[in-house]
């Protein structure tokens, strides 16, 4: 059984892997605009990673 830290390491580098990716899907298909248009969804998203990743210590993993 790996140890909580070992976790919230890899769980960290998911999640600034998927937000990297998530970055670069919307510069290379010129989704700047679209997030300009759609600017709420975009907000809600990285607010969403923002509130997981600050809450990520207290999450409930198997203790």
């Amino acid at each position: 059984m790996p140890s909580k830290k070992t976790i919230k390491e890899v769980g960290s580098v998911m999640l600034g892997f998927i937000l990297g990716l998530w970055l670069h899907y919307l510069y290379s298909t010129g989704g700047w605009d679209l997030l300009a248009a759609e600017w709420w969804k975009g907000t809600l998203v990285l607010g969403i990673l923002l509130v997981i990743l600050l809450t990520w210590d207290r999450l409930p993993l198997k203790r």
